[in-house]
């Protein structure tokens, strides 16, 4: 807790008893917000841009059972998550594809991503 001393020109932290100028007392909670804004703009585009990658695709597919399967037509990066009748399509991370024998995204050497 902040509070100014009569001067104006300072102020006193309460529960340490420093002296604080009023610039480093306002820095602190400027930076704060900013980075709180800047990470709730960050997750904000981040969910807006989900469904921009895998708008229609999941229309696509019929689940023919809880589990993870490969798109073959995307080289096994995108895949279909299916879980008790809702359906994701989903991306591995860059520089692997989906192991249908693992249910997990593995290097492309561990993969077979042939047509089946």
């Amino acid at each position: 807790v902040v509070a100014s001393q009569s001067s104006g020109s300072s102020g006193i932290n309460a529960e340490y008893g420093e002296l604080l100028s009023p610039c480093q007392s306002c820095h602190v909670v400027s930076t704060s917000l900013d980075m709180t804004l800047t990470v709730l703009s960050t997750l904000i585009l981040a969910v807006a841009m989900i469904p921009l990658a895998s708008a229609g695709k999941e229309e696509e597919f019929d689940c023919p059972h809880n589990g993870r399967f490969a798109d073959r037509e995307t080289s096994c990066h995108w895949y279909w998550e299916c879980h008790n009748g809702y359906i994701w399509y989903r991306k591995c991370a860059d520089g692997t594809v989906l192991n249908e024998a693992t249910q997990y995204c593995d290097w492309p050497y561990n993969v077979d991503c042939s047509e089946k």
